[in-house]
């Protein structure tokens, strides 16, 4: 995307003018901002494509993203809405019924009259044949709503329709908007993107149930880290509450006006918070599987993000993982640059990531935002992955090819993709290699920081292109992101250094202590093995098979063969006593005074 937005304070000051305009002074009201995306391009990025190679006189008809702006008096019975394209003109107005009553009832002639004044003024072309308006509705409830609707084709644009209708309630004109629908078929591309998203959900959601099943698994060994699931939890929740206090009406973008200021707006709140609380439980449990199954396959990778979350931040530990995360992450971002610059691609931007952009607060936010999503881009590129290739897979090379696949579609949980945009094919694929060749050349702890700096810098460089605002907030990032590293650098020279052993949770000592056992347990189990006839006897005209299977690792039972003279054959089975390590270390004796 190359057009700019304008930024929060133009947007609302334009949606004040607007207001003014149709009569109502909205000085002291409360503004509620929000970005909503079209039904009919968000999903479709061709559509997107078709109608940008729209004639400059149509290509404003109606942007793919607009900014609702609500203004809401302070009794909160009245509001004027209007939506701005992103040069913040009017693409769409409404008001409440109560705002301005009608003075009087009029004709449907002069309710046409009034609705073709305003179409004059607000269709933004001219060059296209609109025919003459549909009465689409009329109502005899107190004054009559009238819409009047025009609708015509795009020539240079197949599957494109304009529409525009103004609403006329009783002698005064209450809402208008411009409108593009898609009568087409739906474009190849657009097949490949829908297949890519169905294939991309399927696998994320078996990976995220896999780690559920380990999770129970590791819960009945009594090796998952109950107090670390609660900490996920709790961040989800407090995250989820704090963006509800700050921007109530998050979410409610779906929403007609009148549903997002009455009760199907605080429901929708509410269901922001409880998708975060459900979020927040999946990661929870998903990395509490996934945290013992790296302490078991990669020992000593999550030794600095132990010693961070034991509250050592001040340790050589923690500032050499984020010094190297943040290094990988700036060179990450520079990478896609020249990959891009290399393949001759545009960078695409998404307007989805300007989510905070109109809302109150938007940089502390977004700061807040990274973190969560990094360790949900972690969590599905790297634990789960990694988890599923050690349980299941034995040969290396088919391992590791498992995982770079997986960790590509669990890279692409950290934001918007299109399989047939070549640009997004590069950020999903560099995104997987950063967090995978991170964790493998430092730690956990280290992808974590990659991710967080190379999709905050990369996104903040996005936002200054199609906000101008963002340079300005940039400067909040930049001094955070210098305080952190000057005491990055500081710890990584000056701080003391912390070994694995004093900084892992009590459950990962279980799991040590179970490690250990099992090593233990194997080794007798080689050895009870090697007690065991290699084979049996080879005797003519006589066939002898046999097999030891114990019911746990290592077992008490165990059988020999003894040819004896005169073509005979001595057969002994014994009971050792109980499963266990005891009883083969008894048969063991037992083998030796029998061979004697």
């Amino acid at each position: 995307r190359t057009e700019p937005f304008a930024d929060p304070a133009r947007m609302i000051a334009a949606a004040r003018a607007a207001a003014a305009a149709e009569g109502v002074n909205t000085q002291g009201w409360r503004v509620i901002s929000q970005l909503i995306m079209s039904d009919a391009f968000q999903e479709f990025p061709q559509r997107r494509e078709t109608a940008a190679r729209l004639p400059e006189s149509q290509r404003r008809w109606a942007p793919a993203t607009t900014i609702r702006v609500i203004l809401e008096d302070p009794s909160r019975t009245r509001w004027f809405a209007v939506s701005l394209r992103p040069d913040a003109s009017v693409a769409r107005f409404e008001a409440s019924t109560n705002l301005h009553s009608p003075q009087q009832e009029v004709t449907e002639a002069e309710a046409s009259r009034m609705a073709r004044e305003r179409f004059s003024t607000f269709c933004p072309a001219r060059d296209l044949d609109m025919g003459e308006p549909e009465l689409l509705n009329a109502t005899g409830v107190g004054f009559a709503t009238r819409r009047f609707v025009w609708r015509g084709d795009f020539p240079t644009a197949a599957g494109l329709q304009a529409q525009c209708w103004i609403e006329v309630y009783g002698n005064r004109i209450r809402a208008a908007s411009v409108e593009i629908n898609w009568t087409g078929n739906a474009d190849r591309g657009s097949v490949i993107a829908q297949a890519f998203a169905q294939v991309r959900t399927v696998v994320i959601l078996l990976l995220f149930l896999y780690g559920i099943y380990r999770f129970s698994r590791r819960a009945l060994e009594r090796e998952v880290p109950w107090d670390r699931c609660a900490v996920i939890l709790g961040v989800m929740l407090v995250f989820g509450t704090i963006l509800q206090v700050i921007n109530p009406h998050y979410g409610t973008g779906s929403l007609t006006v009148a549903q997002a200021l009455g009760r199907a707006g605080w429901g929708s709140s509410a269901g922001v918070v409880i998708t975060f609380a459900l979020q927040g439980m999946l990661l929870a449990l998903t990395y509490g599987a996934g945290e013992g199954e790296l302490r078991e396959t990669y020992p000593g990778k999550l030794t600095a993000w132990d010693t961070l979350v034991t509250g050592r931040i001040w340790s050589r530990n923690v500032g050499a993982a984020l010094l190297f995360g943040a290094a990988a992450g700036a060179w990450a971002i520079l990478a896609r640059a020249v990959t891009w610059e290399g393949l001759g691609v545009a960078h695409t931007i998404h307007e989805q990531n300007l989510i905070f952009t109109y809302g109150p607060l938007p940089w502390l936010m977004q700061m807040i935002n990274e973190p969560i999503l990094a360790m949900f881009v972690v969590t599905a590129a790297v634990l789960l992955p990694l988890m599923f290739a050690a349980r299941n897979l034995a040969r290396p090379l088919l391992r590791r090819l498992v995982v770079i696949v997986l960790a590509v579609f669990g890279a692409s949980v950290g934001g918007v993709f299109r399989l047939n945009s070549l640009a997004d094919i590069v950020v999903l694929v560099s995104t997987a290699a950063l967090v995978l060749s991170v964790f493998w050349f430092r730690d956990l702890l280290a992808s974590l920081a990659a991710v967080v700096t190379c999709n905050t810098f990369g996104l903040i460089e996005d936002f200054g292109v199609l906000v101008p605002v963002w340079s300005e907030y940039s400067t909040y990032a930049l001094v955070l992101s210098g305080v952190t590293l000057l005491a990055a650098l500081v710890m990584t020279l000056r701080a003391p250094h912390y070994q694995d052993d004093a900084v892992r949770p009590v459950y990962a000592r279980r799991l040590a202590e179970r490690l250990l056992m099992q090593t233990e347990v194997s080794a007798a189990r080689d050895a009870q093995l090697r007690l065991l006839p290699d084979q049996p006897p080879q005797l003519p005209g006589l066939a002898v098979e046999a097999a030891c299977q114990p019911a746990r690792e290592v077992g008490g039972d165990f059988y020999d063969f003894f040819v004896l003279p005169r073509q005979r054959l001595g057969i002994l089975t014994a009971e050792g006593g109980s499963a266990g390590l005891a009883s083969a270390l008894t048969i063991g004796l037992a083998k030796g005074f029998l061979l004697y």
